[in-house]
């Protein structure tokens, strides 16, 4: 931290916020005029037509998430999805990025699924000269920048490996290759993972996976190998991700079971992706997609040979997208770095 540098309680950084409105995680769309802000860590959740959802504060401000502890630098118009998100709107006395960084820096400890905001009202936030704000700024800007392009080559790469999939084995919805049919309850069988709650949320050796990723720690683990899991419940339900190692499944996903004789892993991950599950789920406060409702689905059964030549492809993106990743961790340690000798 450098001298001279003087020092406020959060809660004298911010002005006062009028309750905003708030979206269900059913009413989220795919497009829309509007993004949705939430505290999950993607930037935009979703979209909505509703433009008397919409937030528009007339300046950049931060996004907190309670539960999530994600912190965000919003500069757009917004509507406010779902409960935990705090918005947070620096006074003057600060640049906007600079009160971003900051948080983003010192962040809040983890007390599982419970509110954070209680513990961000500590924090005492430091206040150089304007100027000084705009020159660490631009120096951190700079940085990210380097990191967002990189994660864009990670989204390009994405992209190509869903292109090449449909055009080697067609939309597996219309099925437009006429490959032979199976109905998902003949070749599929799903069982969800063990409950867990928030108080075993912890620094443990092994990733605890939900509908979305990592969502924690724990000390144990009740999977071992490589798994399809896909998300059951909340606004994750429907997602598609393919699992190595050992981790704890929560009871917010599914294990899936397949024969290995007819599908690859990686056919099945992207088959499952493009079949777009989240279609599936149901239209409550908490979505929730069901064995029972994914069982008549139709599934493509393209020959193995095509399926490992596929296989082999991805293996290529893949290993392009490691190498990038690997960058990113390095702007990523170098973007700590000066965040630490500001703010440390």
């Amino acid at each position: 931290m450098k001298e001279g540098w003087t020092f406020l309680n959060f809660e004298d950084c911010i002005e006062k916020c009028k309750k905003t409105k708030q979206l269900k995680t059913s009413d989220y769309l795919p497009e829309g005029k509007y993004p949705i802000v939430s505290q999950e860590s993607d930037l935009i959740s979703g979209y909505t037509n509703m433009a008397d959802y919409v937030n528009d504060f007339g300046k950049p401000i931060v996004v907190f998430g309670d539960h999530s502890r994600v912190v965000k630098y919003i500069d757009f118009a917004f509507a406010v999805g779902a409960d935990g998100v705090k918005i947070l709107i620096p006074t003057n006395d600060f640049h906007p990025k600079f009160f971003y960084y900051y948080l983003h820096w010192h962040g809040v400890e983890n007390l599982g699924y419970s509110r954070h905001y209680k513990l961000l009202k500590e924090i005492n936030v430091p206040i150089p000269t304007l100027s000084e704000q705009q020159h660490i700024v631009e120096e951190l800007d700079l940085l990210s920048s380097i990191i967002e392009k990189k994660k864009a080559q990670l989204n390009e790469l994405d992209n190509l490996a869903q292109s090449l999939f449909y055009e080697m084995f067609g939309d597996p919805i219309t099925n437009e290759k006429g490959w032979e049919v199976r109905k998902l309850n003949d070749i599929y069988k799903l069982k969800s993972g063990d409950g867990l709650s928030a108080k075993n949320f912890v620094e443990g050796i092994y990733p605890v996976y939900g509908g979305n990723g990592i969502s924690g720690y724990h000390n144990a683990y009740n999977m071992n190998g490589d798994f399809i899991i896909i998300g059951r419940v909340g606004a994750y339900c429907g997602n598609v991700r393919y699992v190595k190692g050992l981790f704890w499944l929560t009871d917010n996903a599914f294990q899936l079971f397949f024969d290995a004789n007819i599908q690859t892993p990686i056919f099945v991950l992207y088959l499952l992706t493009l079949l777009d599950l989240h279609r599936f789920a149901n239209e409550a406060a908490q979505p929730v997609i069901s064995n029972k409702t994914l069982r008549d689905l139709d599934i493509i059964i393209p020959t193995m040979e095509m399926q490992e030549q596929f296989a082999s492809k991805i293996e290529t993106i893949e290993h392009q997208k490691e190498l990038i990743k690997k960058s990113i961790k390095e702007v990523e340690t170098l973007l700590n770095s000066r965040m630490d000798y500001y703010f440390n």
